[in-house]
């Protein structure tokens, strides 16, 4: 495959451009830590940064998660609050507000899932194209906005993307470690919001399929041009 191509040296050093390229993207976020929860969608921000608070004030209990939607006793099904919980012992150890704590646990997070869909990306392809595919990950519109936001959904990604990482692995080396490593990630991916990680693992395992389609096309079609080249005398 061509990641082999390229030599050991610079294969590192490609990564450490990868992660260089992720503490960016976190850097430069860090001046909206402290921005009010507006933007639209503040309903959503606002109950995510209700339940971090909840589970701060009951000394880090996950299950005393409170979603402000239902009234009191302010229960209701929705996803494991794991991205609450981690922003909660940010806010509990550092001092910050609830909201401040849930935007920089968000953006660690944001850079976290960039970096895995590097080693997935170098996985399928070559570190040049996850390089490429890092950087439009990392600075699209859409990332620079979401992925700052009091909100679970990259807490999905990130461990849905881990999850995909760890079955091609499992695939070639077939070690029951990767599998469980994989089946672990891919459970708190739906426990962190389900229909993000659905979303995500549905949409990557399609093009991966559509991926082996074309290559096993070709693969065809180069045995066929061989079977008809005529044989030499």
């Amino acid at each position: 495959m061509l990641r082999r191509i390229i030599p050991a040296a610079s294969t590192r050093r490609l990564d450490a451009v990868a992660m260089g390229l992720c503490f960016v993207n976190f850097a430069i976020r860090t001046y909206r830590f402290d921005f009010p929860i507006l933007g639209g969608w503040e309903h959503r921000f606002t109950w995510t940064a209700w339940g971090i608070r909840s589970i701060r004030r009951a000394n880090l209990d996950p299950f005393a998660a409170e979603v402000p939607v239902l009234g009191p006793p302010w229960k209701v099904p929705f996803e494991f609050p794991i991205y609450q919980w981690l922003a909660a012992l940010v806010a509990s150890i550092s001092g910050w507000h609830d909201a401040y704590a849930g935007r920089a646990t968000a953006a660690v997070i944001f850079a976290l899932s960039g970096y895995v869909t590097y080693r997935l990306a170098v996985h399928l392809t070559s570190h040049s194209i996850a390089l490429t595919a890092l950087v439009l990950y990392l600075f699209c519109g859409y990332a620079l906005n979401w992925g700052t936001e009091v909100m679970p959904d990259f807490t999905a990604v990130l461990f849905s993307t881990i999850a995909l990482l760890q079955f091609l692995r499992f695939a070639e080396s077939r070690r029951p470690s990767v599998l469980t490593y994989a089946l672990v990630a891919g459970l708190l991916g739906g426990l962190a919001k389900v229909t993000t990680a659905v979303l995500t693992m549905g949409i990557a395992l399609g093009g991966l399929l559509i991926a082996r389609d074309r290559k096993s096309t070709r693969l065809n079609s180069s045995h066929v041009s061989e079977s008809r080249m005529p044989s030499s005398a």
